[in-house]
C-alpha cells in the first residue's frame, strides 16, 4: 500500500545517472499482535540499515513492495530471474555487478502485510535465506576490491549470518528432536 507521496519522494533521488534503482520505506502497520510488532519493529531498523547502506553502496535487495527501477538498467543487466526464489535479491546483485548504485529513501513509505502466524513467518524466512544462500553463491564473484565496500565487506558478512542462520535453526532442531 502506498502513501500520498511516496513517486515524489523516490524520483529525486534518480537524479544521479548511475542509479539504476531506488526503494522504499517498507512497513508494517501496527495491529496489536505480538508477531506483527516483532516484524514491524525489524522492518524499520531494515529502513534504516538499508539507507546506511546506500551510503556506502552496498543495498543488497530492492524489496517487491515498489522499488523503482530506471528502465534502461534491464536492458543493461537483463530482466528479472522468475525462476529464483528471491529475484528482488538476484537483480540487486546483478546491479551491483555491474557497478550500478541503488539508493534507498526513508520517507517513501509503503505499507506490507506480513505473515500472520509464526509458520508462515518461518517458510518466508527460510525461503529468504536459502535464495539468499544460493544467489550469494551464484555471484560470489562479487568478493572482490572492485565492487568496493560492497564487495570487501558486505557480502562476506551478510553470507556470514546468513550461515549462522541456517546453524542456529539446525541446532534448534536437533535439540527439539533429540
Amino acid at each position: 500500500y502506498l502513501t500520498k507521496n511516496t513517486i515524489f519522494e523516490l524520483l529525486p533521488l534518480f537524479d544521479d545517472p548511475e542509479v539504476m534503482a531506488v526503494t522504499p520505506a517498507v512497513k508494517v502497520k501496527p495491529s496489536g499482535t505480538w508477531l506483527n510488532e516483532l516484524q514491524r519493529i525489524e522492518y524499520l531498523i531494515l529502513i534504516f540499515s538499508r539507507k546506511l547502506l546506500s551510503f556506502i553502496d552496498s543495498v543488497p535487495v530492492t524489496p517487491g513492495p515498489f522499488s523503482m527501477f530506471r528502465a534502461s538498467v534491464f536492458e543493461k543487466v537483463g530482466l528479472f530471474d522468475i525462476h529464483n526464489l528471491v529475484e528482488d535479491h538476484e537483480i540487486a546483485l546483478r546491479i551491483q555487478k555491474n557497478n550500478f548504485k541503488i539508493r534507498s529513501s526513508i520517507t517513501a513509505d509503503v505499507y506490507t502485510e506480513p505473515p500472520e502466524n509464526l509458520g508462515d513467518l518461518m517458510k518466508q524466512r527460510v525461503r529468504w535465506q536459502r535464495g539468499g544462500m544460493r544467489n550469494y553463491w551464484n555471484y560470489r564473484g562479487l568478493i572482490d576490491p572492485k565492487y568496493g565496500d560492497f564487495g570487501l565487506y558486505f557480502i562476506p558478512f551478510n553470507f556470514g549470518t546468513m550461515t549462522a542462520f541456517f546453524l542456529t535453526l539446525g541446532l534448534m532442531i536437533y535439540t527439539i528432536f533429540s
